[in-house]
């Protein structure tokens, strides 16, 4: 039985949830220790062909004759961009609209941007119509870039779950453009413990779970959150993307109404309905106190 695993990673699964399955499954499992390497793609093909590692977690078009393979996730590029941006407030981008736009995108070797400079060529396009101001093997940079306005980028949905859960960017996907890949775990052909590939993936998939039921309202394709009245009752702001303002609980107090560009009314009804009912509850809070 296998104590020690050596598993390389793309720079895109290290900004999305792998690391942290990796960590629980060894909380899960006290006997197994796991090094993880994070490299490009081809690097963890050659590395993995040289038994340098056990398996690989890669994402992108998965074809490989010399190695067997477990699908982990299905994943889509989507276009990131800071929340200040003005195509954060709408439902998709245009190729028209990001060709207008300042884009910060990863190296030409990472399988994110031969997935992007794919689909545009499938449609007729080229990206050297776009205007690439930055090139960034590193996620995080250019995670962190975005969120000061300084471009946007199209990166894996998955290496931006928290930022989106957190509304600190946005990410909307792009009209005519199919981005969808598959994450896999990869391995030798001659290794047999596939049981714990197994017990991985079950791991990833609760992980992912979990995160679904702690899920916050995020600034995603456009949408607006839903209004969380324990923040406001905490005095806690909450961000309406397109709104480009906050609400607190003393606006909502003081009967103040807030209209997104998209359904105003919808809006102005729900912050009323609000309204309305903390001022109740507050009366019968002072009635009860009296």
């Amino acid at each position: 039985q296998l104590t020690s695993l050596t598993v390389g990673i793309t720079h895109t699964a290290e900004s999305s949830i792998v690391a942290e399955v990796l960590a629980r499954y060894t909380n899960e499992n006290p006997g197994i220790s796991i090094t993880i390497v994070t490299d490009n793609i081809n690097n963890l093909y050659d590395m993995l062909e040289n038994y340098e590692l056990d398996l690989a977690i890669v994402d992108g078009a998965y074809g490989d004759p010399r190695f067997s393979s477990m699908l982990l996730d299905t994943d889509y590029l989507t276009c990131v961009m800071s929340v200040d941006n003005p195509l954060a407030r709408k439902g998709a981008v245009t190729l028209a609209e990001l060709r207008r736009q300042k884009m910060i995108l990863r190296t030409p070797a990472s399988a994110t941007r031969t997935l992007f400079e794919s689909a545009l060529e499938s449609n007729g396009e080229s990206i050297q119509s776009f205007n690439v101001t930055l090139e960034v093997d590193n996620i995080a940079t250019i995670k962190d870039l975005i969120r000061k306005d300084l471009g946007v980028s199209i990166l894996p949905r998955s290496a931006c779950l928290d930022e989106l859960r957190k509304g600190k960017i946005a990410a909307l996907p792009v009209e005519n453009l199919s981005m969808v890949r598959e994450t896999r775990i990869v391995y030798n052909k001659d290794f047999t413990h596939t049981d714990m590939l197994n017990e991985i993936i079950k791991t990833y998939g609760s992980t992912v779970m979990n995160r679904k039921k702690n899920r916050p309202c995020s600034v995603e394709n456009g949408a607006r959150p839903v209004f969380d009245e324990k923040k406001c009752q905490r005095g806690m702001s909450v961000y309406t993307p397109g709104a480009e303002r906050r609400v607190s609980f003393s606006s909502v107090m003081r009967g103040e109404k807030l209209c997104s560009p998209s359904r105003p009314e919808n809006t102005a009804r729900t912050l009323g309905r609000t309204s309305l009912s903390l001022q109740r509850t507050a009366t019968a809070q002072r009635s009860a106190e009296e």
